[in-house]
């Protein structure tokens, strides 16, 4: 098993993999349909996403980046 961390950012994830005896795997900053292409090929795993306070501009739909 592998643990999964994602930090949403304007417009990017930065997303971050660590094995059980917490080694780092992987770490890049990718768009969210890279982050489903990475998940796709990957076993099982917890994954935790970062919880901002208020939606990232970047990823309203419809509104004006800020």
């Amino acid at each position: 098993m592998n643990f999964i961390g994602v930090d949403v950012h304007k417009g990017k994830l930065t997303v971050a993999s660590i094995d059980e005896k917490l080694n780092i795997e992987f770490i890049d900053n990718m768009v969210p349909n890279g982050l489903l292409n990475y998940l796709s090929n990957r076993e099982a795993s917890v994954i935790a996403v970062d919880a901002p306070y208020k939606l990232n501009y970047g990823f309203k739909i419809g509104r004006a980046h800020v």
